[in-house]
């Protein structure tokens, strides 16, 4: 039979053997030799570059082990990448017109991705711009159809005399996945449970998409009733964007997860039907051909 003593002898005893190791805290220099580490071992078995490498680690919320072991799952390298939509999932059609698709210019080169969709720089500078300042670390091909995620190397060539964007670009890649794994320390929520912050900044990728073609659309309408209420409705997605973009900027740091989810998947859903009565509005003006554009 034991005594209490034992016991008492025993848990000192397992207690000094357990002893957990103390956190470590990793200063800017620490965490990006920690990455660029990571990246490099990526970088050794995929052969890729480094900004696909990023891509996909991001994805996988930088966990190597993670990410290569969906790798080796994957039939082959290729259905890996294409699954992860960082290279085209079908061999592009080269385009030889010389007209932007955007702005209609035809006095500047056109240039593009690998999925073969192309536009003047100015048009992707201005369309990169819209995202890095909504905060996106992901972003897609400029075509609404195509979902191909653009390298990193390929954002520096579009905005390789913008250092101030840069600068953003950088410093926002990993903004929502920070944000998501605050969340899931500081409560017991999952990484499923905190989806809805990204989600939401893919809702505002979307709606801020359509606005900028909205914008050349409505530029050569003629006056009139249809245009009138043809702004109107953008105005409306507008400011329902603007809303949502601002409160993710400034209220996240002021409610409790649950409040803020609902306030948040609200607000989305809102502005999902903005966007979608715009389109609507401009699909009936097709079918009743009310549509009159300016020569």
């Amino acid at each position: 039979m034991y005594s209490d003593d034992d016991f008492i002898e025993f848990d000192s005893s397992e207690a000094e053997m357990e002893e957990p190791e103390e956190d470590q805290i990793l200063n800017i220099t620490s965490l990006k030799s920690a990455m660029q580490s990571t990246v490099s071992d990526v970088l050794e078995v995929l052969e890729i570059n480094e900004g696909v490498a990023r891509i996909l680690l991001q994805k996988y919320r930088w966990n190597k082990d993670v990410l290569m072991d969906k790798f080796y799952e994957s039939a082959d390298r290729n259905s890996f990448l294409t699954e992860a939509n960082v290279i085209p999932k079908t061999v592009p059609v080269l385009n030889t017109q010389e007209e932007c698709e955007i702005c209609c210019d035809t006095e500047t080169q056109l240039d593009g991705l690998a999925c073969g969709h192309q536009a003047c720089v100015n048009c992707w500078k201005l369309y990169l711009a819209e995202r890095i300042g909504d905060g996106q670390s992901e972003i897609e091909c400029l075509d609404s159809s195509c979902n191909l995620l653009i390298e990193d190397e390929k954002v520096r060539h579009f905005l390789k005399n913008d250092q101030k964007l840069l600068e953003r670009f950088d410093q926002l890649r990993n903004l929502v996945s920070i944000k998501m794994e605050q969340i899931q320390e500081c409560t017991s929520k999952s990484w499923n449970d905190v989806r809805f912050l990204q989600k939401a900044i893919d809702i505002l990728s979307t709606c801020r998409r359509t606005l900028m073609y909205t914008y050349i659309f409505a530029f050569y309408l003629q006056e009139g009733n249809n245009r009138e209420l043809f702004e109107s409705n953008q105005k409306d997605l507008e400011m329902t964007t603007e809303t949502l973009t601002g409160f993710l900027e400034n209220e996240l740091e002021d409610q409790d997860v649950t409040t803020l989810m609902t306030d948040v998947q609200d607000k989305c859903r809102y502005l999902q039907q903005r966007r979608q009565i715009l389109l609507e509005y401009c699909i009936e003006g097709l079918d009743n051909n009310t549509w009159v554009f300016t020569e």
